[in-house]
């Protein structure tokens, strides 16, 4: 048991030691150091060599795709200054904060406050400079360009602001988890800079800058300039509800698939093969088990000291306990060493027994033949948690469990409970509000959360199965948490985005219909794509990531953003809207 205030290094110094006096008697052996502290040290080590590479990574492909997007290298370089500004800035803040103690930043914390508002910063910025491009066309004066693009885009963005600050926010909700307080204090605070600075510096910069040539020189970009009614989403309105049909087969689909997917608790996803302390673990594995690295200890407390009918009582539900499907051996009082001794006064004043008595308390050592962390060995806890249950109630026993196994299922009890029943519906609430606050339409709000919800879980079942079949690993347990906050978020952008421009067209033109919802499309629907491939980008690096863990939340977000503002701008939202007409649009008062 290491001391000091560093316990790493009081255990590094300990093995160094040790190893030394080994190696003096064995050579040729090898000596390793693992453990909970020895893994969270490489954890930390894995998380800020991911930080680096992932930030330079994500930085330059965010910055090629915004190119491609907008075409021009000025109107990309001056506009993504102000929101490398505002993404520094918020991280600084969220530093300051976590030094303070305030909140504890995590690693996982510290990879996400810089890839999302980066993303979404460029989402902004991106729009921003689009609506410029049109207004500049239209007035030729690049101020009154700049505030006629910042009071028709700038209701969208603050939308697409709050409900990302929204969704992030009500993790908070979920106090009692390092990982919902960790993204719920510190994801709104960078969020809510980030756009600070979208809504004030990018068009400071555009009202200067954006009328000189040099400023537009370049092609027109992926983005277009938006105006002509677009042909594909024609063709799609004219199928009617066949698109946003099969979008709904496919969800349901998804639905099916989802108790099929293998999800794992095992901390080694987030951590490279190559880990130090990985590789002991794996080794000592190797040689006998997972399952005797990790146990389950099943503490038993009764009101009385421990004599020998608690003793006979104690084999019996050892007894029971090895016949479950899943348990490999139990060890305790009666079978110190995995085998029934004969039970007698004597038991009682033996040393290896005693191991396992203390006056009123008594413990069993349960060995699993699963891997600890695996949905089996979960389902097999279940079944012992169970006997203990009834035995406990039975001879007067308090019953507790601990070990792995034990944490990591109460620890998805206690997450999976509070992000259901209490984070996601104060979150999809919050954003419904917000969205119909803003546009004033309840049912385009509706429309908009449901696209963003269905999508984000497509694609964690697409993650799920192709981690599982092709790379026979097993899913990160919290991967849906992650990804529905993240693009109940970042998918309202594209909704915002959208939205807004269809709402014009419907209120403003008077075309409601099918060709105004693709006249909208046609608008914004290649930025919206493109925008999507920015932030894709950004979540994509996360795949560059040694961890299988950071590589699934990649893989899910980039997913995630490419099919929500493919059924915001083409798929769903234009069909669904052009045949609601101007009912879509229609105001609760």
């Amino acid at each position: 048991v290491p001391q000091g205030d560093d316990r790493y290094e009081s255990s590094k110094l300990f093995f160094s030691r040790v190893s030394s006096d080994i190696k003096k008697i064995f050579p040729n052996a090898s000596v390793m150091l693992t453990g909970s502290i020895a893994i969270a040290r490489d954890l930390e080590t894995a998380a800020s060599e991911d930080v680096a590479r992932i930030s330079r990574v994500s930085e330059i492909l965010v910055f090629i795709v915004l190119i491609a997007v907008l075409g021009s290298l000025a109107s990309v370089i001056l506009p993504y200054l102000g929101i490398v500004i505002g993404v520094v800035v918020g991280g600084g803040i969220a530093y300051i904060v976590a030094a303070s103690g305030a909140a504890e930043m995590i690693s996982l914390t510290r990879t996400l406050i810089y890839v999302i508002p980066l993303g979404l910063g460029s989402d902004y910025a991106a729009y921003l400079v689009y609506r410029f491009r049109e207004e500049y066309a239209r007035l030729r004066d690049p101020k009154k360009a700049a505030e006629e693009a910042l009071r028709r885009a700038g209701p969208a963005i603050i939308a697409s602001a709050l409900t990302v600050i929204a969704g992030f926010g009500s993790l908070a909700l979920g106090w009692e988890f390092p990982l919902f307080r960790s993204l719920g204090v510190f994801m709104p605070l960078v969020v809510a800079i980030t756009a600070t600075s979208s809504l004030t510096l990018v068009p400071a910069v555009l009202a200067l800058v954006g009328g000189s040539k040099w400023f537009s020189w370049g092609f027109k970009g992926f983005g277009g300039f938006g105006g002509a009614v677009s042909s594909l989403a024609m063709r799609i309105n004219r199928l009617g509800l066949l698109v946003p049909a099969i979008f709904i087969v496919i969800s349901i689909v998804s639905l099916a698939l989802y108790p099929s997917i293998q999800a794992s608790h095992d901390l080694r996803l987030f951590l490279p093969s190559d880990s130090p302390s990985i590789v002991s673990l794996d080794a000592m594995a190797s040689d006998i088990g997972y399952g005797f690295v990790f146990p389950t200890y099943v503490v038993m407390v009764k009101n009385t000291s421990i004599g020998l009918e608690d003793l006979r009582s104690i084999e019996d539900l050892s007894r029971s306990i090895e016949k479950i499907d899943g348990v490999k051996s139990v060890e305790g009082p009666t079978r110190p060493f995995g085998e029934p001794l004969s039970i007698s006064q004597d038991l009682l004043r033996d040393p290896y027994v005693l191991r396992y008595i203390s006056d009123n308390t008594s413990y069993l050592r349960i060995v699993l033949s699963h891997n600890p962390f695996s949905q089996e060995a979960v389902d097999t806890l279940k079944k012992i948690r169970e006997v203990f249950r009834s035995w406990g109630e039975e001879n007067g026993y308090k019953i507790y469990v601990g070990g792995s196994t034990a944490a990591s299922e109460e620890l998805d009890r206690l997450v999976n409970s509070l992000f259901w029943q209490r984070v996601l519906p104060f979150a999809v609430a919050s954003m419904i509000v917000i969205f119909t606050v803003v546009f004033g339409s309840l049912l385009a709000a509706i429309l908009s959360v449901a696209i963003v919800v269905l999508s984000s879980f497509v694609s964690m079942v697409l993650t799920g199965v192709i981690f599982n079949n092709v790379f026979s690993t097993a899913m990160i347990w919290f991967l849906p948490q992650v990804v529905f906050t993240a693009m109940l978020g970042v998918g309202m952008d594209y909704n915002s985005f959208y939205m807004a421009r269809a709402r014009e067209v419907c209120l403003d033109r008077g075309k409601c219909g099918s060709e105004g919802t693709a006249m909208a499309t046609g608008a914004v629907g290649r930025l919206v794509i493109g925008l999507a491939l920015v932030v894709a980008a950004a979540f994509g690096s996360l795949m560059l990531s040694s961890s299988i863990g950071l590589r699934q939340i990649g893989l899910s977000l980039l997913a995630s953003a490419l099919l929500i503002s493919s059924a915001a701008s083409y798929l769903v939202a234009p069909p669904l809207l052009s045949i609601l007409g101007r009912r879509a649009w229609r105001k609760l008062v």
